[in-house]
């Protein structure tokens, strides 16, 4: 199953109308700032580059029942960059409906997908959800819709074990105002399209 595809599980999952909206987001990829500064002086000396936030900032609101055509054309039209969705849903008359539960995984000393899905389940005890693969690390899509405030909430019980997050990647959550995450290949630097790996349980 590919990200796609999981995505529209997890909104199927919700119940969520199909003339809700998410969006879908363009952008380049390439190495990033913990990539560029591997070691601890390297980061101190790149401290006002890793302060940089070059959005975007709000995507293209695309309907449920549109989703996968939606993605494939913006992937046909800006070859060589990715297409993401954010974790912002929106209802049909534009009005802010929640957040998905996305998360972006750099998961560090699990020894396999069983101890990583029991982590998931234990930090998100309430809902099933979907692991995928991305080439290098992992993204989890859970059967979640969030208020505000139970997304600040998801995002920092992620954060706290030191273990499953990038901080980085929770600090541009917050600065831009939602999770994304990518859903096509875009090599070199993202040789995979995501592909589900593991339904996780509620714990």
């Amino acid at each position: 199953m590919d990200a796609v595809e999981a995505l529209l599980v997890a909104v199927r999952e919700l119940g969520l109308p199909l003339d809700h909206h998410v969006e879908l987001v363009v952008h380049p990829v390439g190495l990033n700032w913990r990539q560029l500064h591997p070691d601890s002086r390297s980061r101190v000396v790149g401290l006002d580059e890793s302060l940089l936030q070059p959005g975007p900032f709000r995507g293209r609101p695309v309907r449920l029942d549109e989703l996968r055509s939606a993605v494939g054309a913006l992937g046909r039209c800006n070859d060589g960059l990715a297409v993401s969705v954010t974790s912002r849903v929106h209802d049909a008359g534009g009005v802010f409906a929640g957040h998905l539960a996305l998360m972006n995984l750099h998961p560090a000393g699990f020894t396999g997908t069983d101890e990583l899905c029991d982590a998931l389940r234990r930090i998100c005890p309430a809902h099933d959800g979907l692991l995928l693969s991305s080439g290098r690390f992992f993204h989890y899509y859970g059967f979640g819709l969030l208020g505000q405030a139970a997304w600040t909430r998801f995002l920092a019980q992620f954060l706290m074990p030191c273990a499953l997050v990038s901080p980085r990647y929770i600090g541009h959550s917050l600065y831009r105002g939602f999770c994304s995450l990518r859903l096509n290949q875009v090599p070199p630097h993202k040789a995979t399209a995501p592909y589900v790996v593991r339904r996780v349980e509620a714990g």
